[in-house]
């Protein structure tokens, strides 16, 4: 209902550096972390992660922390403002995109055990040759018994190849698995980026108990992959029940045994893109009937889908009509239009 007057979280002097935002997320006792890239100084390397934890009922009470370091193998420029996830309790991740070996980038893991008051050295946790392939647009999630999840791209310069790629951790990020899994690969027209997946739409959603959801889209056809084994092994499939070829920029997200998935896909009369909507209760073994989220033919192009859900059986929904937002509220996967 009301908000706190807004708070700086980089401690550097004002406007000295040139900051852009990475992401926040939710740790212990309702603090916050908030991580993000800044051109502070000028050690060669061009961009520099710095954090910085805001103590529920007081604010950003200290100084920010640097979350790379000078010394890291990992040293150059940040492809993508960094990637962010909270294990809900006293871990705190960080994925960014640095070169460190060789002429291309890599994905690389910092983690804290103090809610991000402090981190790890950085691993390189991309398992391709170092530097080989242009590796970037990280994405996170991490649950309390452990495990956290990494998905990102893996673009071949030479090939035109593209890969979405996924790693995990087991030990609350202190070890990775020696080999990626490559979910989904698409040849692309090499040096032209960004358009063999609906960067940057892929989702990553993980619950307790070994449960990971990764969703994306290939510009046609939305996939979801869904774990039971925390990431050992999943089953891939096309999620979307529709055969017209232009199903785009899943949202998902997941509470226990259900999972709720929003996709921008044409309307019935085939007129413009619409927001459609569907619901599993079984982890995604099976799903309602794809449910179109707003009146047919409204006249306004429907993009850009985010859900969330409220962690007792409801979720909402919410997307750009171009030239306004539409919200919508989903009641125990039933959809009421607002």
């Amino acid at each position: 209902v009301t908000w706190l007057p807004p708070e700086r979280a980089d401690t550097d002097a004002a406007g000295s550096a040139g900051s852009s935002f990475g992401g926040l997320v939710t740790t212990v006792d309702g603090n916050v972390f908030v991580a993000w890239a800044e051109r502070r100084d000028g050690t060669g390397r061009e961009e520099h992660l710095h954090g910085n934890v805001y103590t529920a009922g007081v604010g950003f009470a200290g100084a920010d922390v640097r979350i790379d370091s000078d010394g890291d193998t990992a040293g150059a420029a940040v492809l993508r403002e960094p990637a962010v996830a909270s294990d809900g309790a006293a871990g705190v991740y960080v994925a960014f995109s640095a070169r460190g070996d060789g002429h291309e980038h890599d994905v690389w893991v910092a983690r804290s055990a103090d809610g991000g008051y402090s981190f790890e050295p950085a691993v390189r946790v991309s398992t391709t040759p170092a530097g080989e392939r242009v590796q970037f647009a990280p994405h996170l999630a991490a649950t309390a018994d452990g495990d956290v999840y990494l998905v990102y791209f893996s673009d071949d310069p030479v090939s035109g190849e593209r890969q979405l790629r996924f790693n995990r951790s087991s030990d609350f990020g202190a070890t990775w698995q020696p080999a990626d899994e490559v979910l989904d690969s698409v040849t692309h027209r090499v040096g032209t980026f960004l358009d063999s997946f609906d960067f940057p739409n892929v989702q990553l959603r993980a619950v307790g108990g070994g449960l990971a959801y990764v969703a994306w889209s290939d510009n046609a056809t939305v996939y979801l992959a869904r774990s039971e084994d925390s990431g050992a092994t999943f089953t891939i499939e096309d999620v979307d029940q529709d055969t017209r070829g232009y199903n785009r920029y899943p949202a998902l997200c997941a509470q226990g045994d259900q999972v709720v998935l929003a996709i921008m896909s044409p309307d019935l009369a085939f007129v413009d893109f619409s927001v459609w909507g569907t619901v599993s209760a079984d982890r995604g073994a099976t799903w309602t009937t794809l449910q179109q989220l707003r009146g047919e033919s409204t006249p306004e192009r429907a993009i850009f889908p985010i859900v969330s859900c409220d962690g007792s059986g409801g979720a909402v929904a919410i997307w750009k009509d171009t030239t306004l937002f539409s919200l919508t509220v989903l009641l125990n996967g039933i959809p009421l239009i607002l």
